[in-house]
């Protein structure tokens, strides 16, 4: 992936950064070994708390001044975001079909299209005349790119189409995202301070993880992810991905197929 601008968001930056990680097998190795223990720690931490809230809210009656319903979400998302982390860093396994990749898009256009459709946005999907069969686990790509139109919708440009190119070029997959680079600035909140571009705390989370996941998850296909980062008029994402992993995966020993490899 390429690097990201010294001027950009934050979360943009660590999330080029872990995708750059989840791409090498060597990195993301260290990273299980940094984080593994610390996340299983993490998640024992925030049971914990969470029970502790439990029983602060049964105890506290109704003249404790805490606004509970938005505390409970932002345990909530903490926990999603130690599940994704790991995932992140830890070996994945694959369950492969042989698909076309048409057919995952098929499933998915609709639901995508109203996500963006709620933000004025357009979603155009350009697919080639015919499309060969080809091997990926769809559980894990159509999560992966759930989690793309998720933050692409709230950080993307309003009213604005997102073109998505799926095509086959030399007995490889190729995904091929671009959209205009928002540039309008983001609208105060109710206390005067800039917003993020969802209020959500799953959606902040999703600027930082979405790229390293979705990254993972292709690099466990034997394939890469580049982006064009933040800079531009354009933001673009490309995706490459062998047709045939079975054989790549069998000399890396690390999926679980269907059939299973040999």
């Amino acid at each position: 992936m390429t690097r990201t601008p010294q001027d950009a968001q934050p979360a943009e930056t660590l999330a080029v950064l872990l995708g750059s990680a989840a791409a090498d097998p060597v990195k993301s190795a260290q990273l299980q070994t940094i984080f593994g223990q610390l996340c299983h720690e993490f998640r024992n931490l925030l049971n914990s708390l969470r029970m502790s809230l439990y029983l602060a809210r049964r105890a506290s009656g109704p003249n404790l001044e805490v606004d509970w319903a938005a505390v409970e979400p932002r345990y909530s998302a903490v926990e999603r975001f130690i599940d994704r982390f790991h995932l992140i860093c830890r070996p994945m396994s694959l369950s492969l079909v042989r698909l076309s990749l048409g057919v995952l898009f098929d499933d998915r256009i609709r639901s995508w299209s109203r996500l963006l459709e709620a933000r004025g946005r357009r979603l155009i999907v350009v697919a080639p005349d015919e499309s060969p069969e080809g091997d990926y686990d769809p559980m894990r790509l159509a999560s992966g790119l759930d989690d793309l139109v998720a933050w692409r919708t709230f950080a993307g440009a309003r009213e604005t189409d997102l073109r998505v190119r799926w095509s086959i070029d030399a007995q490889v997959f190729r995904v091929d995202w671009d959209e205009p680079r928002a540039h309008e600035p983001r609208a105060p909140d109710d206390e005067g301070r800039e917003a993020t571009p969802s209020s959500s705390s799953e959606a902040d989370l999703l600027a930082v993880l979405t790229l390293p996941l979705l990254t993972r998850i292709i690099a466990s296909h034997g394939g890469t992810v580049q982006s064009s980062g933040p800079d531009g008029d354009h933001w673009r994402l490309s995706l490459r991905w062998p047709l045939d992993v079975r054989p790549i995966l069998r000399e890396t020993s690390s999926c679980v197929a269907s059939p299973p490899c040999r």
